[in-house]
This record gives structure tokens, sequence and C-alpha cells, in this order.
């Protein structure tokens, strides 16, 4: 029975449509709790309509699906809107959001599980967090269940460098419809189209897939629009605590640009915004790097 009291995100930050609505929640700064699935059952449970994630408790109701959920969220606090109020942006906005769930979604998919090197590195992380008693299982079953949805979907027939051409021209597709910035068609404010570009970046800059890492990072105007949104959405103690003192200092200049065009942005969003049933530990071992500030701070620390 759903909480009428509390909001609950149910699902795996490592998923990148979890990591889509966890974002959102956060930019409408809503308290909720995540809650991550310990076996397949919780998955239906939390969600019966597909078994999928995320699924979200809001308001008495079991929502599911990314793009319902933030739909729903925007009913629910309108401030602030994750759509234009021009109906011909907010035309596109969808038509990026839906892009990216439906298709650059494959392209991590693909890049993961059928080039060898990757998939044994991804194997790693998914039998990690299966449960104890499912590991032999999942070891065995999980290749096999992904090769076969990729090559189902088509992506996963193409050889890598073809995958890898093809998601460096849709990237720099995006950075055209990013305009001038910060966010897509040049906007002051994030929307769905780049809360759920930003999931699917998070999901293909990876360590275990380096082709899409590297890819991802060969077109700044995108990491750079993903770091604005890591600052408005998730400010907090693990992420000062993973940057050096030189990558701080200039995302406390970052903040005071954003803050000077108008952004909000969190002080602390443990506090202020959402709050999250992660240990440390917990989040180190199952959260991937803060993807798009391992690249600055590099950088400044050669520098």
């Amino acid at each position: 029975m759903a909480d009428h009291h509390r909001i609950i995100l149910h699902g795996s930050r490592r998923s990148p449509f979890v990591e889509k609505v966890y974002r959102g929640l956060m930019l409408k700064r809503l308290p909720f709790e995540v809650h991550e699935p310990h076996t397949f059952q919780d998955l239906r449970r939390h969600n019966p309509t597909t078994g999928k994630m995320p699924a979200l408790e809001l308001d008495g109701q079991l929502l599911f699906d990314s793009t319902f959920i933030l739909r729903a969220l925007d009913a629910y606090q309108p401030r602030p809107p994750l759509l234009s109020a021009d109906p011909l942006i907010a035309a596109q906005q969808r038509l990026i959001e839906d892009w990216a769930d439906e298709s650059l979604y494959w392209y991590g998919m693909a890049l993961r599980w059928t080039v060898p090197a990757n998939a044994k590195r991804a194997l790693q992380t998914f039998v990690s967090a299966a449960p104890l008693l499912l590991r032999p299982l999942v070891r065995v079953m999980a290749p096999r269940l992904m090769r076969s949805q990729v090559r189902a979907q088509g992506t996963g027939r193409l050889p890598a460098d073809v995958l890898v051409h093809e998601l460096d021209g849709h990237l720099a597709a995006l950075v055209k419809m990013v305009g001038r910035g910060p966010f897509f068609f040049g906007l002051d404010q994030p929307s769905v189209a780049d809360l759920a570009v930003y999931g699917q970046l998070f999901f293909l800059h990876d360590k275990a897939i380096p082709e899409g890492r590297a890819t991802v990072e060969n077109h700044p105007a995108l990491t750079e629009l993903c770091l604005r949104l890591d600052v408005m959405t998730d400010w907090g103690q693990n992420t000062q605590a993973s940057l050096s003192a030189k990558a701080v200092s200039a995302l406390g200049l970052l903040r005071g640009d954003l803050k000077s065009e108008g952004l909000f942005i969190p002080a602390d969003p443990a506090k202020d915004a959402g709050k999250e049933i992660f240990t440390k530990e917990e989040r180190e071992n199952s959260i991937p790097d803060l993807p798009f500030f391992q690249p600055d701070r590099d950088a400044l620390e050669a520098g």
C-alpha cells in the first residue's frame, strides 16, 4: 500500500531512467527517499505493470515509467516547470526525451554488452548488485539476456566502430540543439529533455565502457550541460569530498555563475531537497563515479 505521506523512488541509480527521475525530484526540491530493490519480486511489487525501474510512490499513487513520473511531478509541483511555456519548444523537448529513452539508451547497452571486455566489466557490477543466492544464476543468464535484447532491438548487431561513429554523430547533433545553452534550445532552466539526456550520458560515461566515456567527453558542450545539472541537483558533502581543492574552488565559481543567471542551486540536497537512504559505503559501491566532474578534476590537477 502506497504511503500518502512519503515520496519514495524505487530503483537503482545505476539505471539511467532512475537517475533521470532522481534529478527531477531534486530539481523540484521535493523531499523523498530512494529504496533500491533487492529481488525481482521487489520490482514486480512496486511496478506490477511492467516490473521495471523506476517506480515512484507519490501522494498515495504508485507510478511507473520515467516519462510518466516526470509528467506527474510537474502536475504535483509545477515549479520549476519541466516543459517550456512555448508549445513548439515543449514539443521538441518531449521528442528529445523520448529519443534519449528509446534510442540513445541502446547505444549504452550495445557498447556495454556486445564488446567482450566491456561485458566482462559490466557483468561484475551486475553480479555484485544481485542477492547472494542469485549471483551464480545472474552470472550465467545476464549476458545472454542482455545480448539478446540489444540484438533484437538492432543496435547490438552493429560493429563497435560503427556504434561509436553513429553515437558521436548523434551527440554532435545534440550539441547543435543545445545552442548557446546553458540547456537545450538555449534555455536558462533544464527540462525533461535535459534530464533524459543527462541520464543516458551518465550511463554512457562509465569506466565499464571506455568507448562511450571517450565519445561523451568529445563533446564539451554536453559535459558542461551535465556539470551544470549536477551542480543544480546534487551539491552535497559526497560530491565535495570526491573533488580536489582546486576542483571545488572552480565549481564554487561555477555555482556563482549559475546564481548570477538566476538558476536554483541547493546548498545541501540531503537537507534541502531529498533524503537518500544510502550509507557512504553503499553509495561508493553502487553508484558510478560522478561522471561529469572527473574530466574537469583531472584537468585542474594537471594544471
